[in-house]
C-alpha cells in the first residue's frame, strides 16, 4: 500500500502478504489495509501488486479527502442485501472500544460485539448467515443501518 499527500510522491505505509497458497489462486481473495496514520485532508492512495516473479503493477489511484470523523458514524453496511457475511463500516473519532448490535425491528437485540476501534475508517465482519430472511438493524451507539438478509 502506498500513500501520498500531493497525488505525485507516494511512500509506502504497509504490506499484506499474499493468502493464495504458494501465491496463486483460481479464486478471488479479499485483503484489507487500515491506514492509522493519515497526514492532512487529501489522501491518494495506490496498491503496488508483487507478482513471484518481481515483476510489479499499480492500481488506479483512490482520493479520500476529509478530516477525521468527529462522532462515531456508521458510514455503510455491505454488500446490502447479503446471505452470509456483511462488512460495517464505522467511521470513529479516536481509539475506542464498541459495542455493535445486530437487532430485529422487534428491537429484540440477536447479537452483541465487543470492539476495539481505531481513530479514521474501521471495517468491522459481521456474519448473519444463520438469520432468517428479513430485516434487521445493526446498531452502534444510537446511530443504526438498516440490513437485509436474502
Amino acid at each position: 500500500m502506498q500513500r501520498s499527500t500531493d497525488g505525485q510522491n507516494y511512500e509506502p505505509i504497509g504490506f499484506v502478504n499474499s493468502l493464495a497458497v504458494g501465491g496463486n489462486s483460481q479464486t478471488q481473495l479479499k485483503y484489507n489495509f487500515t491506514d492509522a496514520n493519515p497526514n492532512g485532508l487529501k489522501q491518494y492512495y495506490r496498491l503496488k501488486q508483487m507478482d513471484i516473479d518481481g515483476r510489479s503493477t499499480l492500481s488506479n489511484i483512490l482520493l479520500i479527502q476529509g478530516d477525521k470523523p468527529s462522532a462515531f458514524e456508521i458510514a455503510s453496511v455491505y454488500p446490502n442485501p447479503s446471505r452470509g457475511q456483511v462488512t460495517v463500516l464505522l467511521n470513529a473519532p479516536d481509539n475506542k472500544s464498541v459495542t455493535i448490535r445486530l437487532i430485529d425491528l422487534g428491537g429484540r437485540v440477536l447479537q452483541t460485539r465487543q470492539v476495539n476501534v481505531l481513530a479514521g475508517n474501521n471495517s468491522i465482519p459481521f456474519d448473519i448467515s444463520n438469520l432468517a430472511k428479513g430485516q434487521y438493524l445493526i446498531s452502534v451507539g444510537e446511530k443504526s443501518v438498516k440490513v437485509v438478509k436474502e
